[in-house]
């Protein structure tokens, strides 16, 4: 039996169109040919499918058929073509044969094949016949077949799971049985701000656990954690690092099964928590030094990739950059001080010229009333940015 894991969007956007024009046109056809040709185009091998039908009389066809012939049959405009649907095994410039993609127009094929001589012949009338090209007597698709049958035959399951084991540090058995629980039990803790997380992968990374393990403790000792968002599979959980820790401490791992080490994951988190506290403390002292906080107005004349600009913003968040720069995420003000719409913009501590203290903008708000105003007031009342850098003009 021939296999294949996908659907091609460009093969199925051709079939369907020319489904459609036969159940709309069945009446007025005389007969349907499911064909298949083999290509050597400019030294591009490919094999090509092909739907084509005949009709009684063509030139009888009313005008809202002619048009359900053209919009399926024959529209030159279609993204796939109005002739084929082509599968490219050995393209120009490549010196191998892609046996895969053979494999794929095999199964492509025998589906186009199944669907139009089993249900659509059924709603056919008497007076429409199909003539379907068997793939069985070609050498390109016996051969492939008979190859990529023997390399799946020469794989033994056993040695198919071991590497998924290998490539993922989880068991395929695992990440299909724990998938739904992994994933409701996240929706629950979903509300929840963690402020500090470690990942399983970083816990695997220095030999304190076995990944599996430590998300079956996790889940039964309800210890909140979160998975990313975009990403249809789990391959990382983020752990609440405090709670972990809590659990860790006041009561190790109760199932001797679990293959988990507390005292090395403690140490780790420790460490992790010193870091952190760390970069707290370096980002408190360039805020501090800068008069750069999470509130303030600020005036910045260059972006985060250095390009010039003169926006007025109000700080949201600051966090520390890879260089341990301050990195600043503010909201632009419009013309008339309020804030913005768009995305938060980002942009280091010494691209920041000036900045001032909300409560000396609400002491001048009455007199405040555009842009300019406020980058007076940040110039003559605001403090200038110590770590803020001048760059020179190249000159013509």
């Amino acid at each position: 039996m021939f296999y294949r894991n996908y659907i091609d969007l460009s093969f199925s956007d051709y079939l369907n169109r020319h489904i459609k024009g036969i159940i709309l046109l069945k009446d007025t056809l005389k007969k349907i040919h499911v064909n298949y040709e083999l290509s050597e185009a400019f030294s591009n091998y490919a094999c090509r499918f092909l739907i084509d039908v005949d009709f009684h009389d063509i030139n009888s066809l009313s005008e809202a058929d002619r048009q359900v012939a053209n919009e399926c049959f024959h529209n030159m405009w279609n993204s796939t073509g109005s002739k084929f649907v082509s599968f490219s095994y050995k393209p120009q410039r490549m010196d191998w044969v892609d046996f895969d993609e053979i494999n794929s127009f095999i199964t492509h094929y025998t589906f186009a094949k199944e669907l139009i001589g089993g249900a659509i012949s059924g709603i056919l009338p008497p007076t429409c016949s199909i003539e379907i090209t068997s793939l069985e007597g070609d050498a390109l698709f016996l051969y492939t077949d008979r190859f990529l049958k023997s390399l799946r035959s020469s794989r033994k399951e056993k040695d198919m799971e071991t590497k998924y084991l290998e490539l993922n540090d989880r068991s395929f058995d695992f990440d299909c049985i724990y998938h739904n629980i992994l994933k409701e039990t996240a929706d629950k803790y979903s509300e929840l701000a963690l402020e500090e997380t470690v990942t399983d992968k970083e816990l695997k990374k220095i030999n304190g656990c076995h990944i599996e393990d430590l998300r079956r403790f996790v889940l039964q000792a309800n210890i909140p954690f979160n998975i990313e968002k975009y990403s249809d599979i789990i391959d990382l959980i983020k752990i609440d690092m405090t709670e972990l820790k809590k659990v860790l401490q006041s009561s190790g791992v109760t199932n001797s099964h679990l293959q988990v080490n507390p005292s090395t994951i403690i140490k780790y988190i420790n460490q992790k928590e010193k870091q952190n506290q760390d970069k707290l403390s370096l980002v408190e002292s360039i805020s501090n030094e800068s008069n750069v906080r999470i509130g303030n107005y600020i005036l910045v004349q260059r972006d985060r990739w250095g390009k010039e600009c003169n926006d007025l913003g109000i700080v949201k968040r600051i966090g520390l950059h890879y260089n341990n720069q301050l990195e600043v995420h503010y909201v632009i003000l419009k013309n008339d001080l309020g804030e913005s719409k768009l995305p938060l913009k980002e942009t280091l501590v010494e691209n920041i010229s000036y900045s001032i203290d909300p409560s000396k903008v609400e002491d001048e708000k009455e007199n405040l009333k555009k842009k300019h105003h406020l980058i007076d007031l940040l110039k003559h009342e605001g403090k200038q940015n110590v770590f803020f850098k001048v760059i020179k003009a190249k000159r013509e």
